[in-house]
């Protein structure tokens, strides 16, 4: 497990934002970038990257809202040690 303050890496100052999981505020880093595939596929990769103490309650299916656009949990990905989660999104 990390030994740093999780909220370091989540600081809304530089890349975090204010998301609302379940009408909760949570701090997240979202990304939604275009994503070009081997087979030829293309797409948008949409995803949000918080503190698992944050998203414990997180289920599939569940909506987010993230600057005032609204998505659904696709996907649900602790990271490594298990401090950090990556939610794996659509709109």
């Amino acid at each position: 497990m990390l030994n740093e303050n999780l909220d370091t890496f989540l600081d809304l100052d530089h890349f975090a934002v204010t998301a609302t999981l379940n009408g909760v505020a949570v701090k997240v880093i979202f990304d939604n970038t275009f994503a070009a595939f081997e087979l030829g596929a293309e797409g948008r990769s949409i995803t949000a990257f918080g503190k698992s103490s944050d998203l414990i309650n997180c289920s599939h299916g569940d909506g987010i809202e993230v600057n005032g656009i609204d998505y659904v949990v696709v996907g649900v990905q602790p990271q490594g040690d298990g401090a950090f989660t990556l939610l794996i999104l659509k709109q």
